[in-house]
Formats: C-alpha cells, sequence, structure tokens
C-alpha cells in the first residue's frame, strides 16, 4: 500500500545572521543556485587504494614507477617516499595493467577498461587516450614520437606528436592467429620484438609495411623456445633474451638456446640487464625472488627469498627492484645481502566488506571475499595498520562485518571462524575468539565443528549483541549475547522462516525491541522478543515477509530502518519498504541489486548497489540522486557497505575495489548554537574551488550571510540547511 509522509510536529525556526566584515573580502557578489541534489564535486572525493599489487614497473631518472591494481605509484629518488595517483588524483580510474614511457619524459599508463592515461611531470595533469577503449593494454614502447601498445589484439603505432593512432598491427606472422594477444614488447637498434603466449614475433621498423605478416618472422618451441609462453625481453652480451614461462633462452640470430641453467625457480616473471660493477649482468625474477647471471646458464640468487614476486626494474642507479603482489616494491640494498621494503601506505586490500567508525575516530574496515590475504585494516587519520593471520592466530582472513560495541570492543564476523573480539588501543590490540566452543556458536558444516559462519552482527541500545549464526546445523541461527553476558538463542524449530540468516535490524518500539532478519531464501523473519530474552513464553516469532507480502524478492540482503520508522528492505530485486504493517516497492534505483542500506544523520537513505549508490531523500522518500562512477569520483560501482561521520558529515563507502570518503554537509544537528564556527578564515572570494563551512548549527536553522555595509549576499533557507552545517561557494 502506497503512503504519503506528513510531518506532524512543528519546531521554531531560527535564523542565524553572520557579518563577515572582518575576513571576507567581498568583490562583486555571486548567487549560487541551490540544487535538491548531493555535491559530487571532484574536491569533495578522496579515494583510499591498496597498491601493493603490483602489474607493471619501470623507472626514469626521477625514480621507480609502478602500475597497481589500486593506482599509480611513484617512488621518488630524491625525497626516498611515494606519490600515489588515483582517481582523486587525476587518474579515469584505478586498476592499471601497463606501464610506460614516452619520448617527453610523459608516464603512460594502462587501464583496465582500455583507456590510457597520460602524466605529464612538468604540467603534473593527465591527459586521456580512449583510442582502445574495447582492448586490453598490456605494455609501452617508444620510438621518437611513436608509441608502440601492446594490445590483446596485437601492436598499435599510436603517433604522440598527432595524437592518433597510425595503424594497428593484427598479423604479426604467418604462424601466428590474425589477433594474437601480445604481452610485452622490446625495441633493440630498429627490431621490434613481441611476446605472446603463442611465441615470438620479430620484425624491423625500417620495412614499409608492417602490416602485412610477411613483414614479421615467427619464433616457437620449433626454433628451440622451451616454452612459448613470453613474458619479456632484455639485450645480454649483444643478444636477445627471452623471459619464458619456464625459463630463459637467448638468441643466436637463427635459433633460441636454453640459457636456464642452474636457475634454482623456474616461475620467471621477467628479465633484465645492467652493468654491475663494471660486469654485465643478466637479472631474472622469479617468483621467490632475483638471480643473476654473468655467465649463460650460471645463476646465484641475489639476496633473500622474496614471495609472490610479479616483476622486477633496474632504476637509473643499476640497483635491481622487485615488484609482488601483495607488499609493493623491494629494493636491493647495497650490500646486495638483503631487500628493503617499500611498502605503500593505504588499506590491506582492495575488497572491502565492512567499514566502522569506532569511538576515537579510527576507521574499521574488513576483508573477505575476493581476497583472502587480509583480515581487516585500521585507518587512524595518520596512516593505515594492516591485520591478518599471520598477526594473531585468533584472527580470520576471511572477515565480513563488524560492529564497535558501546564498551569499545570490536566484534567481528568471519566466515568459517565465528567472532574475532579485538580489545585495546591501536597500539597493543588484544584478540580473542567466539566460536564453537562451549557450543556458543554452531558450524555450517556437519563434518567440521569449527566452519561458524557469521555475517552480519549488531549490538542494541539496550547492550545485547545480536548475532547471525549462518546455516547453523543445530538450527539456532541467531545468537544472542546478553548484557548480562550470557547466551540466548532463536532457532528455525521455534519459528524463524531460514536459517540462511544474512542481516539484521533492531527496531524499537514502545514497550520492546523487535529483530527483523533478512534471509538469502525466505525473505525477512520477526522476532519479537517481548522485552525478555530470559523468558520464552512471551517470544513471537510468526512475523515474516516474502514474495507473497509483495517483497521483490527473498533473497535479502540489507535491512534499516530510519528516523520515521520505515524499514527498508534490499533484495536481489529492489527495494522495499515496511511500515504500518505494509510493504510497498520503491523503484527508479540505478539498479534493482540492493547490497546494503545506510541511513544518515538526516534521513537520507542511502543504497548501495552492484552499480552505484542512490540516494533517497529524507525529506519526501521520493527524490533520488545517483552516485556512479560517471557522474562522481567513487571509487567503484559495486557498494558493500557505507558508515557516516556524524560530525563532519564525511561518508566512508566500502566496494569492491577500494574506498571512497565523500564530504557531505548532511550532519547531526547540534543542541544550541553555542559552538558555531565558520571556516576557512580569513575566507576570499574568487579562488577556484574555494567553500566557507558554516559548521555546529543547531535543528531547523536558517543562514543569512551579510557584507561589512549590511548587504545580504547569500541566504539558505531552513530546508536547505540539511544538518549541523552549510557551505557557501561564494
Amino acid at each position: 500500500m502506497r503512503f504519503k509522509i506528513t510531518k506532524v510536529e512543528y519546531l521554531m525556526s531560527k535564523t542565524l545572521f553572520c557579518l563577515f566584515a572582518a575576513f571576507v573580502f567581498l568583490q562583486t557578489p555571486v548567487f549560487s543556485q541551490t540544487s535538491p541534489a548531493i555535491d559530487l564535486s571532484d574536491n569533495l572525493w578522496e579515494s583510499f587504494t591498496n597498491m601493493r599489487n603490483i602489474k607493471a614497473a619501470k623507472s626514469n631518472a626521477s625514480g621507480v614507477w609502478a602500475a597497481t591494481t589500486g593506482g599509480l605509484l611513484f617512488w621518488n629518488r630524491s625525497e626516498q617516499a611515494y606519490r600515489y595517483f588515483r582517481n582523486t588524483d587525476g587518474l579515469s580510474e584505478n586498476e592499471l595493467t601497463a606501464l610506460g614511457f614516452d619520448a617527453h619524459g610523459r608516464v603512460w599508463a594502462g587501464l583496465a577498461s582500455g583507456l590510457i592515461n597520460v602524466y605529464d611531470p612538468e604540467k603534473n595533469a593527465f591527459s586521456v587516450v580512449n583510442d582502445f577503449r574495447t582492448f586490453g593494454i598490456t605494455d609501452f614502447i617508444a620510438s621518437g614520437d611513436s608509441m608502440y601498445v601492446a594490445l590483446s589484439i596485437g601492436i598499435s603505432l599510436y603517433r604522440t606528436d598527432r595524437q592518433e593512432v597510425k595503424e594497428t598491427y593484427k598479423n604479426l606472422g604467418n604462424r601466428l592467429e590474425i589477433g594474437t594477444a601480445v604481452r610485452t614488447i622490446f625495441i633493440d637498434g630498429h627490431d621490434l620484438w613481441a611476446g605472446t603466449d603463442r611465441g615470438i614475433a620479430k620484425t624491423s621498423l625500417t620495412l614499409p609495411n608492417l602490416l602485412a605478416p610477411e613483414s614479421w618472422t615467427n619464433f616457437t618451441t620449433a626454433e628451440g623456445l622451451t616454452s612459448n609462453s613470453v613474458l619479456g625481453f632484455a639485450k645480454f652480451q649483444g643478444r636477445i633474451a627471452a623471459a619464458l614461462s619456464n625459463g630463459v633462452a637467448q638468441f643466436n640470430g637463427a635459433n633460441w638456446s636454453n640459457i636456464t641453467g642452474n636457475l634454482g625457480d623456474l616461475a620467471i616473471k621477467q628479465i633484465a640487464s645492467a652493468s654491475i660493477n663494471g660486469q654485465e649482468t643478466l637479472f631474472a625474477a622469479t617468483a621467490s625472488g632475483l638471480f643473476a647471471a654473468t655467465t649463460p646458464g650460471v645463476w646465484q640468487r641475489v639476496g633473500p627469498n622474496v614471495p609472490l614476486v610479479t616483476g622486477m626494474v633496474i632504476d637509473q642507479a643499476n640497483t635491481p627492484w622487485l615488484a609482488t603482489s601483495n607488499a609493493g616494491l623491494f629494493e636491493l640494498a647495497n650490500t646486495s645481502t638483503e631487500w628493503l621494503p617499500r611498502e605503500p601506505d593505504g588499506p590491506g586490500s582492495n575488497s572491502i566488506s565492512s567499514l566502522a567508525l569506532d569511538q576515537q575516530g579510527n576507521l574499521w574496515c574488513t576483508s573477505g571475499l575476493s581476497d583472502l590475504t587480509v583480515a581487516f585494516t585500521v585507518y587512524d587519520g595518520q596512516r593505515w595498520r594492516t591485520f591478518s593471520t599471520k598477526d594473531d592466530p585468533m584472527i580470520w582472513n576471511d572477515c565480513r562485518n563488524i560492529a564497535v560495541l558501546q564498551n569499545g570492543e570490536r566484534w567481528i564476523g568471519t566466515w568459517g571462524r565465528g567472532i574475532t573480539v579485538v580489545k585495546g588501543e591501536l597500539e597493543q590490540l588484544e584478540f580473542s575468539r567466539i566460536d564453537h566452543t562451549n557450543n556458543i556458536l554452531a558450524s555450517a558444516l556437519s563434518n567440521d565443528p569449527s566452519y561458524v559462519c557469521v555475517p552480519f552482527l549488531k549490538q542494541d541500545l539496550a547492550g545485547n549483541v545480536w548475532v547471525c549464526n549462518y546455516d547453523a546445523i543445530n538450527s539456532n541461527a541467531i545468537a544472542v549475547y546478553t548484557a548480562a553476558g550470557n547466551w540466548r538463542y532463536f532457532s528455525t524449530s521455534e519459528g524463524l522462516t531460514s536459517d540462511i540468516v544474512t542481516t539484521l535490524e533492531i527496531e524499537k518500539t514502545e514497550t520492546s525491541d523487535r529483530i527483523w532478519i533478512g534471509t538469502g531464501t525466505d525473505g525477512v523473519t520477526v522476532i519479537d522478543y517481548g522485552g525478555t530474552l530470559n523468558d520464552k513464553s512471551d517470544d513471537d516469532l510468526s512475523g515474516e515477509l516474502d514474495e507473497d507480502d509483495n517483497l521483490l524478492n527473498n533473497r535479502v540482503n540489507a535491512i534499516a530502518i530510519d528516523r520515521d520508522g520505515f524499514i527498508w528492505i534490499g533484495t536481489d530485486g529492489g527495494l522495499n519498504y515496511w511500515f504500518a504493517g505494509g510493504v510497498s516497492s520503491r523503484f527508479g534505483l540505478i539498479s534493482d541489486l540492493v547490497q546494503v542500506i545506510r541511513v544518515d544523520p538526516r534521513n537520507n537513505k542511502w543504497i548501495g548497489t552492484n552499480a552505484g549508490i542512490s540516494v533517497l531523500s529524507g525529506e519526501d522518500n521520493f527524490s533520488l540522486s545517483a552516485i556512479t562512477i560517471e557522474n562522481s569520483r567513487l571509487v567503484s560501482k559495486s557498494i558493500t557497505d557505507m558508515v557516516f561521520n556524524p560530525e563532519n558529515g564525511e561518508v566512508w563507502i566500502a566496494t569492491t575495489n577500494g574506498i571512497s570518503r565523500l564530504r557531505t554537509p548532511f550532519t547531526a544537528p547540534k543542541a544550541d548554537l553555542n559552538f558555531l564556527t565558520g571556516y576557512p578564515n580569513p575566507f576570499r572570494l574568487g579562488e577556484e574551488g574555494s567553500r566557507f563551512v558554516i559548521s555546529n548549527l543547531s535543528e531547523n536553522s536558517a543562514v543569512k550571510i551579510f557584507s561589512a555595509s549590511g548587504e545580504l549576499v547569500r541566504s539558505f533557507a531552513r530546508e536547505q540547511v540539511p544538518g549541523a552545517q552549510v557551505i557557501w561557494d561564494g
């Protein structure tokens, strides 16, 4: 049943008169337009990503550059520090696949979408090349004003002076299929070498027609390669060497010789050559570290093992660096006996499953799902701290949800080991576990009693912690840790419609709380325990909602109650709401796959989907605003969680590829105007991107801004003040 929201209370309106005579330098007044849409200006966003997974690394005179799954990383050689480039720093997106330099010193970054971002260090600005939008980009090599681009369909010649594609070579010889993907390219004099998964293609850049397959020569295992999977090239002792998936080969002008020799690790990632102490040396990066040879086939390990190596680079000082998939870069020390970790700061993972702010303002981020190498990360506003099973046996890396309790404890629901309890300050955390021990929680597997899955947990105002015990074999799908320190349970045998419990929300009623539980199979099931957790006689578990009650889908992913008492239900099929006994639907979201629902301090509903966020106005429950990767600097489109800071209006957004922070005006109103502030001071009009923030407003305030002479410059009506602050752009 559809309904209309009617405001029944009336609060006296306060009007705030602000006179900025001393610190606002007023020129010609500029009047800005007020829009009901959320301000998505670029300077209101900041992205936080993991840049430890290196896809490519190269060096120039300034330092070492790395293409990562979280953006572009630059180790400044002179400053001995990193600089980070993400989508809020000029990149079109954060997932990079390739890296190179042109003849003008610009950095070319290939993006997973097929875009190319070109960074000009002199201008500190990015430009975009969109000619390869539908192709995968794997490598770059420059020759004068020509940039050769390795693609999933061949090699393209891009003219940097004309900013256009001259031609694309898809037929790289008669022995390779048309459109063969190229993994790596290399120029030696006038020769262009291309490595593929089907062998090597070579041509001379002096030939008039590289589009013709006859212009290319192919090499495979028939010519001596030990594998057709080619990962890289280098020139060593006057001959071309090739990194193969199972070793190293060197070209003698007609065929290839196997120079793998005594190489201790055949999981080759990349090769490079350099002059070390006046002696030409060939380096081979493998999955476990670095090896060096001054004589073909005679290898020695360089430094200790380094796990999960993805590649290597030699910097301008002839120092080897290793790239990894989990720890960023490692630089070889001057002694050549140890590796210096150059680990970039940032979240421990880009796959974020949930967020929470603790009482000190620290951001807690759990990881799981597609990344099981990290459990959780904590950000204190200055640096990120990452924790995993390696730090403590009580930690489990597949974390799904976190709740910060009233006593400061952090309870983390895991998939497979129950709940990790974290106590203490950041510098000295203590860990314990709540699981199947003493039959507190139940496993989801009959053959593994320790496999306890907790996808969601939440504490109510009375201090009880409600836990979703997913697919519990004893049917106790909901467990409650009471404020008195006892455990109580609710089961399918008592009336819960399903033990596939995914989420829950707590509805405060006049007499007690009701617990709304989302399931993965049977819609919503409701617990009304009569306010007495110790007395089962007054429990009512008959409440339920499913598709027969107009629920859009029985797979429920999110439930949230807003400040007007509406209960919002997010499903695989769209958004429902329940009010006064009836279920209705709200259409018009950017996607019907609702993954999370959060309510901000001004009662706006933020609906996270697999395509971005739809924000439903708290004023009318009708107006919608969309936040997508196309209209904003949102880090990724698949939203997994959100958390609001009611003091400053910041919203933290978790995605499957990083974290975004957006500054909004949606703050919790203050009780009065005693702590009213305005900043920055001084505020100068006319400066690009300048904003004056009036903060710590009380409920139903209106704002008027006057010049020193008493002229009204800008006014904000009560309905234009979305919380405890307004922002004036001058």
